[in-house]
């Protein structure tokens, strides 16, 4: 155990699932392929090592499951340090590169319900729909400056990903107005 690892966007999508719920290796695999998570690896070779890693820093522990089969006999479970990164990396702030790889920030999101207060929940949306409207500013600034220069088929792609962000800041404040509505 180094005390400074820090987990892989797949270590920390495994943290906010065992945070749900304990689960075996296979459970945590059958996650990955039939849900929205499945650009992950759902191969062994790829969770299993996750794991194992995870459970050598003591941020999850294999516990067995008294009266189950041999192959099901244990779960992986989240520990308090698991907890401390799982938290940690959901509270981290919102960078550019989060906002141009989108897809963390959503599972980031996802796994806070659990995780995190109602209030830090609506302090990342704001924080996220201001990065986002920023960086489609960014975008729409560059399209204007070099749109002459395009052929029409690469500028239709520029603007379907500005469209793209202005749906992600869209959904952020229609997101944040429900959250608003709850609490």
């Amino acid at each position: 155990m180094t005390g400074s690892y820090t987990p892989t966007l797949l270590g920390h999508a495994i943290l906010g699932l065992l945070n749900q719920e304990a689960r075996s290796g296979h459970a945590v695999r059958k996650v990955f392929e039939q849900t929205a998570m499945g650009h992950f690896s759902s191969s062994p070779g790829a969770i299993y090592p996750a794991l194992r890693r995870l459970s050598g820093e003591a941020l999850v522990e294999r516990v067995r499951v008294p009266g189950k089969p041999a192959a099901r006999a244990s779960v992986y479970r989240l520990t308090r340090r698991g907890r401390a990164a799982l938290r940690r990396w959901l509270r981290r702030p919102i960078t550019r590169d989060d906002v141009i790889r989108e897809d963390t920030l959503l599972l980031r999101f996802a796994f806070m319900a659990e995780t995190v207060s109602v209030a830090e929940q609506r302090r990342f949306l704001e924080e996220l729909k201001v990065a986002v409207d920023d960086y489609a500013e960014e975008l729409e600034a560059f399209r204007k400056e070099h749109a002459a220069g395009m052929a029409l088929a690469a500028r239709a792609t520029f603007e379907h990903g500005i469209e793209l962000y202005r749906c992600h800041s869209s959904w952020a404040a229609r997101t944040l107005a429900r959250l608003r509505e709850v609490s």
